[in-house]
């Protein structure tokens, strides 16, 4: 079974910037289990995938909001899906 995940963290208002939100990136790459992580200026999110055996969504908030920005939201899903599933589900 995969555990490839993908978690939206949904950044506070005031943490939305890129300037507030730049040192984030580094830090959540430098984790075991984290894949990729982009910034979403529009939704005001980090998009991070994510190896769920290697890494929880609870530590991947705390890095960010220890590295000093506000994470208001949270959402997560399975990474591998394909688009038959994906249809189903919608």
């Amino acid at each position: 079974m995969n555990s490839r995940y993908v978690a939206v963290l949904r950044l506070s208002e005031d943490a939305r910037s890129e300037r507030e939100s730049r040192g984030v990136r580094p830090r959540l790459m430098q984790l075991a289990g984290v894949e990729t992580v982009q910034l979403d200026r529009v939704a005001g999110a980090l998009l991070v995938w994510f190896n769920r055996g290697q890494i929880t969504l609870a530590d991947l908030v705390r890095a960010v909001e220890d590295a000093g920005v506000a994470v208001a939201g949270v959402a997560q899903g399975r990474a591998d899906i394909d688009e038959e599933a994906r249809m189903a589900i919608a």
